[in-house]
């Protein structure tokens, strides 16, 4: 990767970290609790690009990049909104599990 895209990937590396581990994922957080953080977040980053900024470091990660890039971060939403899911305790592998033909069998470590 060149290195001028290298601080596109981690902002979106660390977008994704938030939004799953440290939001979505939180199993001492109610479901409920944790969907309202992800919705939070999300809707943030809808706001911060009008502003050319954010108060939180990864979502002014995220704007900064897509500001230097003249990206759109528009499409990052239907990742976010599926992000949700996990909150209400979906993940990929139950996704991906579900829409194999015979099945997988795979278990989470």
């Amino acid at each position: 990767m060149p290195p001028t895209l290298r601080p596109a990937r981690w902002a979106l590396w660390a977008a994704a970290s938030v939004l799953d581990d440290d939001l979505a994922d939180q199993q001492d957080v109610a479901p409920a609790e944790r969907a309202a953080r992800v919705r939070a977040w999300t809707a943030a980053l809808h706001r911060d690009p009008a502003a050319g900024t954010s108060t939180a470091p990864v979502r002014h990660a995220l704007v900064d990049t897509a500001l230097r890039r003249h990206g759109d971060l528009s499409g990052l939403h239907g990742a976010m909104a599926n992000t949700r899911d996990d909150t209400r305790g979906r993940h990929f592998l139950d996704d991906l599990t579900d829409r194999v033909p015979g099945g997988l069998s795979l278990r989470r470590t």
